[in-house]
């Protein structure tokens, strides 16, 4: 019954697939594979809501396994459901906090879910989000670039400044995050400041021709 399913959804029929899965899972309850691929048929019909619900019935006979959790949040994901989304991820990372695929779908979720609200203007809960993976991932770039964007799309350029200068803490000569210092420090007005780090940026890259530029409109 499996192997007859598996082929289906290979092929792409996901109603066929979903039929044989069912089978599989009433002949058999406890056996995990069938309720990842009835997930997969239901996501290739774009049945998130489908796919929850069987991979919910798989978790309630195989009690806190992984495999189907994670399956389960890429799903709340690629549904949208962040905030049940976020719940699931937080409880994976308490519930396996060695596993890397545990901390890899945490990241991913609170990524996505950051991306998403910071798209719809949504910047608190975007910021809070992003700020969830640095609780696990304290030196993600992705993540400090994210918050940095939000803070300069909101005017917010003390905090953003803050941001770049934890980042330059780690990579002190970092062209691009001297090049955000130093157009946040203009911003901000505090151009004795932004001389000091124009001054850095022409030492350690003497041939930038942006640099040059710099260096004569910031004197001007």
């Amino acid at each position: 019954i499996l192997l007859t399913g598996r082929i289906y959804l290979l092929k792409g029929d996901f109603v066929k697939a979903a039929g044989y899965m069912e089978r599989a899972i009433r002949k058999d309850p406890r056996y995990k594979e069938p309720y990842l691929l009835m997930a997969n048929s239901q996501i290739g019909m774009k049945r998130y809501d489908q796919a929850v619900y069987w991979l919910d019935q798989g978790l309630g006979y195989l009690k806190g396994d992984r495999e189907l959790a994670l399956k389960k949040l890429s799903v709340l994901d690629a549904a949208g459901h962040f905030y049940a989304g976020s719940l699931l991820a937080d409880s994976l990372v308490q519930n396996f906090p060695r596993q890397q695929d545990a901390k890899k779908a945490f990241i991913g979720h609170y990524m996505v879910a950051g991306y998403f609200y910071a798209r719809s203007g949504s910047i608190q809960p975007a910021l809070e989000s992003f700020q969830k993976v640095l609780t696990v991932a304290p030196d993600d770039t992705a993540a400090r670039q994210a918050i940095r964007n939000l803070y300069i799309t909101s005017g917010n350029y003390h905090n953003a400044m803050d941001e770049v200068d934890a980042q330059l803490m780690a990579e002190p000569g970092n062209y691009d995050l001297l090049m955000k210092k130093l157009g946040l420090l203009q911003q901000l007005h505090q151009y004795a400041d932004a001389l000091e780090v124009l001054h850095t940026l022409s030492q350690r890259y003497p041939g930038d021709a942006k640099v040059r530029t710099l260096q004569v409109s910031l004197r001007m």
